[in-house]
């Protein structure tokens, strides 16, 4: 089966729009434990009653995993998110105040990807990994990719979150500091503009946030695009 309307692309995903839904196909050879971890993840947020589209299925199309979801009927915010930061803002402290109804915890896997990291030094792994153990454990539903990319902005100026694969519990703080770490090489400006939102409507101190950013800069090594980034990110884990 041949999908013609393209409405978006990942790295390993392209979207569709066919007959009324939203098609999400992975490239061949996608984890399998991967795609039907994200369906579930997604189909347990749904009852939370967070603005997230809905799954309906996971078929197997030409050697291809691909998933039917429900349509939203709008545009990502991406990069122009100036005039959103704040709503964005509101949204993902929503998200942080649902107990998270996820298997997986973030810090787990943060320590994971911190431990294989091949692009770190022991020196540092070891600097970075007792970081981490000092700061605290936590149950909130966390995004760990919210970004203007993650986030449909509708005729009606209502935001759904895509894209759950990597979320789990953990601490906002985490989150928000991954957040962060990818709008940063976006604009530096706005970034800082979002923490100062996040830390006004939630209360969390701005150091608290920025405690975790070693770490997080260590799971972003794996998505950096560019030797600017990637110096920056190690510059953040030799603190």
């Amino acid at each position: 089966m041949k999908f013609a309307k393209e409405i978006g692309k990942g790295s390993s995903t392209r979207i569709y729009e066919h007959e009324g839904m939203a098609v999400k196909q992975f490239d061949s050879g996608y984890n399998k434990a991967a795609v039907f971890y994200e369906a579930s993840a997604n189909a347990f947020i749904e009852n939370t009653g967070l603005p997230v589209p809905k799954v309906y299925s996971v078929e197997k199309i030409d050697n291809r995993w691909t998933m039917f979801m429900q349509l939203i009927d709008g545009v990502t915010i991406g990069r122009e998110i100036n005039e959103d930061l704040k709503a964005m803002a509101e949204l993902h402290y929503r998200i942080h105040g649902i107990t998270s109804p996820l298997p997986v915890n973030t810090m787990g896997v943060l320590n994971r990807k911190i431990e294989m990291n091949s692009m770190i030094d022991n020196p540092a792994k070891e600097r970075v990994l007792k970081l981490l153990d000092s700061l605290p454990f936590g149950i909130s539903l966390c995004h760990m990719n919210f970004h203007g990319g993650k986030v449909i902005k509708t005729a009606r100026n209502e935001l759904f979150v895509l894209d759950w694969i990597h979320a789990g519990a953990g601490v906002p703080e985490s989150d928000v500091c991954k957040t962060y770490s990818i709008m940063y090489f976006i604009s530096k400006e706005l970034a800082e503009k979002y923490l100062e939102y996040y830390c006004q409507i939630s209360g969390v101190e701005l150091n608290d946030v920025m405690k975790w950013l070693p770490v997080v800069a260590c799971d972003r090594l794996y998505e950096a695009q560019t030797d600017e980034e990637r110096a920056q990110l190690m510059q953040w884990i030799n603190f």
